[in-house]
């Protein structure tokens, strides 16, 4: 006898249903239970399990964030097929049994288990899940960080241009020397009244080197800003500025550890990818982290549509189109695909050659970018797969 397990995961439970199909392929029984995610909700679910008479099983569960990473775990420990399904194909899949407008963890647990028993009957089962990485949690802790940053530095911006507002609208960036000064004088009318040594000696401060904005220059303008003296807004800025130091101090760390973990589990990937001009350490550890091994996918098609830059089709008798990008990947890993891309027509002939032809033909450049990320993954996935550099063209090829 044969049997299937679809897993539905809650936060604190999770919903089992067991369903056992005779060697024939006729169903013989199905029971669903509900079990809590604990150990005792485990040993309760392995004890329910071993009084199945099934000889062989097949398990397969929705990748649901960071709750499937514990359970994948455990139940890779056993000696089964795991399968690590994506949610759209399961709701697709639920949709199609039933009209009514219902989903619960038990319909959701037995639409896995069903669909496993069609796969099988198909002899078209997906493949066995892969022992899931943390590479790719560093990587979104690390982006996660980055957009909390960049939404303290927005908020820093805003309440600078209360208290000095000459200040915000000529700096464009705001590196630690200046943010240190401002954190001692938060607003124009103390800088306007510190003393211009105090002033030159926060500014001198800082790796050896003078910021281009002079004491003298930045104690001119205070004098003459029309901004606001205003004790909250002043204790605002001051919370800003360490909350913007606390963040970039641990954005910094988290990406050691990724880097250091990148570099660990792929080193081969990493300096081939590292000698091609314009990838950087921090999109070459992001893109790696994301991809977890490009050689797991059988073609680079496979990989684009994982990154979700595969346009969507439609055909309907004699006509076919293609529509916009499919998007069902990872949003991280197309960010920074569209970071890698950019940064490749910024240093290489052969991909700013293909952007140019892209937009001398009419392409928008967000849409010539995208059609260069695609370009470019599929380009990666060569090199990493045949472990080969990366060979540029020359200035002078059309």
């Amino acid at each position: 006898m044969l049997g299937f397990v679809g897993l539905d995961i809650a936060k604190d439970t999770f919903t089992v249903c067991f369903l056992l199909v005779e060697n024939g392929g006729q169903v013989n029984s199905q029971t669903t239970q509900t079990f809590t995610a604990d150990q005792p909700g485990w040993q309760a679910f392995l004890s329910v399990w071993q009084q199945m008479p099934a000889e062989t099983w097949h398990i397969g569960l929705e990748s649901s964030g960071p709750y499937t990473r514990l359970f994948l775990h455990h139940l890779q420990t056993l000696p089964y097929s795991v399968y690590l399904l994506s949610p759209l194909q399961v709701q697709h899949f639920r949709r199609s049994r039933s009209l009514r407008k219902a989903k619960t963890d038990r319909i959701d647990a037995e639409s896995i288990a069903v669909w496993l028993h069609s796969m099988w009957q198909e002899n078209n089962l997906p493949r066995v899940a892969r022992p899931r990485s943390a590479l790719r949690d560093l990587a979104y802790l690390y982006n996660q960080l980055t957009q909390e940053l960049t939404r303290v530095q927005n908020r820093f911006r805003q309440v600078l241009h209360v208290l000095f507002p000459e200040l915000e609208r000529t700096q464009t960036r705001f590196p630690k020397t200046l943010r240190h000064l401002l954190s001692a004088y938060p607003s124009a009318q103390r800088i306007a009244q510190a003393p211009l040594d105090a002033l030159d000696a926060l500014l001198s401060h800082g790796r050896g080197q003078r910021l281009a904005l002079s004491a003298q220059t930045l104690q001119a303008l205070a004098a003459t800003s029309w901004g606001l003296e205003d004790a909250v807004a002043v204790a605002h800025l001051q919370h800003l500025l360490a909350l913007w130091d606390d963040l970039e101090t641990r954005r910094e760390a988290v990406f050691h550890s990724l880097r250091q973990a990148v570099q660990q589990q792929f080193p081969q990937a990493w300096q081939l990818l590292r000698a091609i001009p314009g990838l950087g350490e921090r999109l070459v550890a992001l893109f790696l982290a994301l991809v977890d091994n490009p050689q797991r996918f059988s073609s680079a098609k496979s990989l684009v549509a994982f990154a979700g830059l595969d346009p969507s089709v439609y055909q309907s008798g004699n006509f076919q189109g293609h529509g916009r990008l499919s998007k069902r990947g990872l949003p991280l890993l197309r960010h920074v695909l569209f970071l890698m891309a950019q940064a490749l027509v910024r240093y290489t002939n052969r991909f700013r050659q293909a952007f140019q032809h892209y937009r001398e033909q009419g392409r928008s450049y967000r849409e010539a970018m995208v059609i260069v990320a695609r370009k470019a993954l599929h380009v990666l996935y060569s090199l990493l797969l045949r472990q080969v550099p990366f060979q540029d063209l020359p200035a002078s090829s059309t």
